[in-house]
């Protein structure tokens, strides 16, 4: 059944192996611009579980069947129709999704125009191998990076192919602005799954060392869920301070959200940081960040001193030293707020990204 009036198929479409609520607000400026002629697909979730797909797009989205083996490649079912005839596709950057070294030649040998969208790098960093990265690239012709440090890469490195930067964001313009409450801001949190990975353990062990030095009425804070939680609450019980660390669960609601960073003084990065930088720098939050970890392009947002505060890697004293300095100096960090959002609405915004999407798919 297609998604269009009249069955015509869609002019673009976005295939991804699953898409978290965090992008709903690009991808409905894309169907905003684009109407019937713009379709988005993806599976229930993606490697491993534990990013789901939780967009709501109405008419401009279609669920897929992901079928994934030896927990490390998969193939995508039910797409290729509309992926075939679209007149541009952007595909996922993750050389493990193995249809797409299908359909990508193919529709190159159509002449129709085809874009990856997607890290520079694997996680393990820059110096990483990216062989396959760059087969892909070569063969799409068309890349769409996350961040202009990024694209500076990919030019570097593959000079010839048609490279884009849409900055990666989560909230349009008018989302954009500090939050702010009537009661002063006084805890501590983290936005994210809670997975090894993330290394939230240490940044509950930092608080625990840190919680004497804080006024009384701080928590920490932890929004997500994943596989740590129950080793999180008996830590936190172990060391008597259950009654000051909270879990949240997952939050998707953008209004919802902002009431968690209004009474938050500073948010917090243990382990590598990405997208959770730009979101608490829209909402005026500053971040104590982890200094030597495989961050993801967007730690290119960072200012140490003026929007965040850099702590020795897995080292808890040195997160506890960073917590007491934000609440130290309290009223400075939170006078920063504007400033820190306004940087943010100018560099990450979805309007901005929504752009660089456009201009993959040929239509800008």
């Amino acid at each position: 059944m297609s998604n269009l009036k009249g069955g015509k198929p869609p002019k673009y479409v976005l295939l991804q192996t699953a898409i978290p609520d965090y992008r709903q607000a690009v991808l409905q400026l894309l169907a905003e611009r684009y109407g019937d002629g713009f379709l988005v697909m993806a599976g229930k979730e993606y490697f491993g579980g534990t990013t789901k797909t939780r967009i709501k797009l109405e008419n401009n989205f279609r669920e897929i069947r992901n079928i994934f083996f030896l927990k490390r490649f998969s193939i995508q079912l039910g797409c290729w129709k509309e992926v075939m005839a679209a007149d541009a596709v952007i595909f996922e950057g993750n050389p493990r999704v193995l249809s797409n070294w299908i359909a990508i030649p193919i529709r190159r040998l159509l002449g129709k125009r085809c874009a990856i969208w997607g890290h520079a790098w694997p996680r393990k960093g820059r110096s990483s191998g990216t062989m396959l990265r760059d087969a892909m690239y070569r063969l799409t012709g068309v890349v769409v990076t996350y961040t202009d440090t990024e694209a500076g890469f990919v030019r570097e490195r593959l000079p010839g192919l048609e490279v884009i930067s849409a900055p990666n964001s989560l909230y349009s313009n008018r989302e954009i602005t500090p939050a702010m409450s009537s009661l002063p801001p006084r805890h501590i949190l983290y936005v994210g799954r809670l997975v090894a990975e993330k290394k939230p353990r240490l940044l509950l062990e930092g608080f625990i060392k840190a919680v004497k030095g804080l006024p009384a009425d701080a928590c920490l804070k932890f929004v997500g869920s994943g596989p740590q939680e129950p080793l999180l609450r008996k830590l936190a019980a172990e060391h008597g301070v259950e009654d000051r660390v909270v879990f949240m669960g997952h939050i998707g609601d953008q209004n919802k959200l902002r009431k968690e960073y209004e009474t938050a003084l500073v948010s917090v990065s243990p382990g590598y940081v990405g997208l959770s930088l730009t979101q608490t720098l829209g909402f005026g939050v500053p971040m104590i960040i982890a200094l030597d970890e495989p961050h993801a392009p967007e730690i290119e947002a960072a200012l140490e001193g003026e929007n965040c505060l850099f702590f020795r890697s897995d080292d808890p004293d040195d997160l506890a030293r960073a917590m007491k300095s934000i609440f130290s100096q309290k009223a400075d960090w939170i006078g920063r707020r504007r400033s820190i959002s306004g940087f943010c609405a100018e560099n990450y915004s979805a309007e901005k990204m929504a752009q660089g999407m456009a201009e993959a798919f040929g239509s800008p």
